[in-house]
C-alpha cells in the first residue's frame, strides 16, 4: 500500500489527485518554505525533489476529492496552514526526514525539514473543513506585521535622534574640554543605554511587543530551517533552492542569527554617528534647537549613513555588504564557500586540508562582540537567559586544575584545561594528539591527527624570529603524505608512503636538533606518523 490521495488548496482554487505516499511526505516537507499557492509549493519540492518532478501536479484533477485511496488521504490546506491525513504508509508532523527523489527513484539521501509552529497537523479528516475555514477565517482577519518596517525604518531612526537630543539636553552630553578616553567612555555606556531602551521598550505599532520580542519571536524556526539547508549542502555539494525575494515567507521572515548581529551592529552604527553629530553642532548653543527640530533634520541623514552601511562590503565577511548577508538569511540560504575561500592561514596544515577536500565550508557569525546583555541575547525569555548567566557564573567560580606538587591558583593553561589530565611531565601534551586508531577511524581523521600538532608546531615556528625555511618543509612534507594517500592509486600509495614518511620524519628530526624546547610537539608528530603508517590501508 504505497500510493495515497493528495488534496492542496490555496486561496484560488483546490486540486486533488492520486500519487506515491512518498511524493505526500515531500509535500509535506515543503512546507517548511511556508507556500501560500500551489505554485509556490510545487517550487518549494524541488528541495526534496529533482526539478521537474513536481510536474506531477498538472496530472492532478480541479476540485476537492477527500476519499482515501490505498494508503490514505493527505489534506494540505496552505491557507488554513493545516495538514490532514490519514495513512499507513508514515506519520506526518512538523519536522522530519524524507528520502530525495532524484527524478527516477528514491535516493539514500535524507532530507530534514521543520515547518513552523503556525502549521496544524491533525491524524484525522474528520471535519476537517469546518476546521480549516474557521482557521482561514481566523488568519484572513490578522494582515501579517511588517516587523522591518518599524524596526528599521522611520520609528527607529526617530528614536535615536530624540534619545541622542535628549542626552545632550540633559547635560550628559560631554564637553570638548573634557579627557579623550573619559570622553569615549561616557559616549559608549550613552549609546548602550540608548541601544538597551530601543530593544525592551515595548511599541504600539509592534501590538504591544518590544523590538527584542519581535525580532526574537521566530528566531528559532529560522535557525532550524538554515541548519536543515547546510546539512543538505554538505551532503550534497549543491546549495538548496532559496525563498524567493516576492514570496510571503521573505517578507515577513523571522530574524536569523546573521541579522540579529547585523542589526546590532548597524543600530551601534546610527547611535555613534548621531552622537558624533550632535556634539559636533554648534546649533545647540547658538539656534538651541527644539527636539522636533533635531529629529526632523537628522532622520533624512541618518536613512542616508544607515544605506550607505548596509550596501558597503566588508573584507572580514568575504566582501559581502550586511544587506546582502540579511537577503541570503531570509531566503533561508547558508553562507557557503570553497575550502580555498575559507582558508585563514596558508601556513596551517589543517587550512591546507580544509582547501583541498571537497564540498563547501560554512561560516556563521556568534555575536561574541555584542554586549553581554539580555536585551542583545538569542534567548527568547529573561529567565532562559539568566539560567544561562548562572550557569557560566558556577562554570567561573570553578576551582583551576593544577599540575601534580602544584599550589592552588595556578593559571589555566587553555580554556578546556579542567578536562585535562596532566602527566607527571608538565610539558607533555602528547596526549593532546594521541595516534590515531586507523582500525576505527578514516584517513582524513588519521592526516587530522597529524595536522593538529603540526599546526600548533608550525605555529611556534611563526613567532619573531620567523623560521620561513623549515615552515615551508614541513608544509611540504605533510603537503606530500596527503597527495600520496588522498590522490594516487593503492599500488602507487604503497610505493610511495614510505618515503614519503621517512622524508617527513628527516625533516622532524633536524628541527628537534635545531630547536630542543619544541620537542613535545615534534614528537607528538612524529607518533602520529609512525601510527598512520603501522595502520594505513593502502588504497
Amino acid at each position: 500500500m504505497s500510493e495515497i490521495k493528495l488534496v492542496i488548496r490555496d486561496g484560488r482554487r483546490d486540486i486533488s489527485g492520486t500519487c506515491h505516499a512518498a511524493f505526500a511526505d515531500r509535500a509535506v516537507a515543503a512546507l517548511c518554505d511556508e507556500p501560500e499557492t500551489i505554485a509556490e509549493l510545487a517550487a518549494a519540492l524541488e528541495r526534496f525533489e529533482a526539478p521537474g518532478e513536481a510536474e506531477a501536479f498538472r496530472l492532478f484533477n480541479p476540485g476537492i476529492d477527500d476519499q482515501p485511496h490505498d494508503a490514505g488521504v493527505v489534506i494540505i490546506d496552505l491557507p488554513a496552514r493545516l495538514v490532514a491525513y490519514e495513512s499507513t504508509y508514515s506519520s506526518m508532523g512538523p519536522e522530519g526526514r524524507v528520502s530525495y527523489h532524484d527524478g527516477h527513484c528514491a535516493t539514500e539521501l535524507s532530507v530534514s525539514f521543520h515547518v513552523s509552529d503556525d502549521w496544524k497537523f491533525i491524524h484525522h479528516t474528520d471535519g476537517w473543513k469546518s476546521l480549516a475555514a474557521k482557521r482561514r477565517n481566523i488568519r484572513s482577519t490578522s494582515e501579517p506585521l511588517d516587523v522591518r518596517a518599524i524596526v528599521y525604518g522611520t520609528p527607529l531612526l526617530e528614536f535615536i535622534a530624540r534619545q541622542s537630543y535628549a542626552a545632550l539636553a540633559d547635560g550628559t552630553m560631554p564637553n570638548s574640554s573634557d579627557d579623550p578616553e573619559a570622553i569615549r567612555m561616557r559616549r559608549r555606556d550613552q549609546i548602550r543605554h540608548i541601544h538597551i531602551r530601543w530593544m525592551l521598550t515595548s511599541r504600539d505599532d509592534l501590538h504591544g511587543r518590544s523590538p527584542r520580542e519581535a525580532m526574537m519571536e521566530r528566531h528559532d524556526y529560522v535557525t532550524s530551517c538554515i541548519h536543515d539547508r547546510t546539512e543538505q549542502w554538505s551532503q550534497t555539494f549543491k546549495c538548496p533552492r532559496g525563498l524567493s525575494a516576492h514570496s510571503a515567507a521573505f517578507r515577513f521572515s523571522g530574524f536569523g542569527l546573521h541579522e540579529l548581529v547585523m542589526y546590532y551592529e548597524m543600530v551601534r552604527e546610527l547611535l555613534a554617528w548621531c552622537f558624533e553629530v550632535a556634539e559636533e553642532s554648534t546649533d545647540w548653543r547658538v539656534s538651541k534647537l527644539t527636539a522636533e527640530e533635531f529629529v526632523g533634520s537628522t532622520v533624512p541623514q541618518l536613512e542616508e549613513v544607515q544605506k550607505e552601511w548596509m550596501d558597503t562590503p566588508d573584507g572580514e565577511f568575504g566582501g559581502h555588504t550586511p544587506r546582502r548577508i540579511i537577503h541570503n538569511e531570509r531566503a533561508r540560504l547558508p553562507e557557503g564557500v570553497s575550502g580555498q575561500e575559507a582558508m585563514i592561514d596558508c601556513d596551517c596544515p589543517l587550512c591546507q586540508m580544509q582547501s583541498e577536500m571537497p564540498g563547501p565550508v560554512f561560516w556563521c557569525l556568534d555575536g561574541a562582540d555584542m554586549d553581554e546583555n539580555f536585551a542583545f541575547s538569542f534567548h527568547r525569555t529573561y529567565e532562559e537567559w539568566e539560567e544561562e548567566q548562572r550557569r557560566w557564573e558556577e562554570y567561573a567560580s570553578r576551582p583551576i586544575p593544577t599540575r601534580p606538587g602544584e599550589q592552588g591558583g595556578a593559571e589555566r593553561l587553555n580554556p578546556g584545561a579542567d578536562k585535562i589530565l596532566f602527566d607527571e611531565d608538565p610539558a607533555n601534551t602528547s596526549d593532546l594528539f594521541a595516534p590515531v586508531d586507523l582500525a576505527e577511524s578514516s584517513t582524513v581523521i588519521a592526516l587530522f591527527k597529524i595536522g593538529a600538532p603540526l599546526a600548533e608546531l608550525i605555529a611556534q615556528l611563526k613567532q619573531p624570529p620567523e623560521i620561513r625555511p623549515v615552515i615551508d618543509r614541513l608544509n611540504r612534507d605533510f603537503g606530500n603524505l596527503r597527495d600520496v594517500v588522498v590522490s594516487t592509486s593503492s599500488d602507487q600509495t604503497a610505493a610511495l608512503l614510505e618515503p614519503v614518511i621517512n622524508r617527513f620524519l628527516e625533516s622532524l628530526s633536524d628541527l628537534r636538533c635545531a630547536r630542543p624546547d619544541l620537542d613535545t610537539l615534534i614528537e607528538s608528530v612524529c607518533n602520529g606518523i609512525r601510527q598512520f603508517a603501522a595502520g594505513e590501508d593502502c588504497k
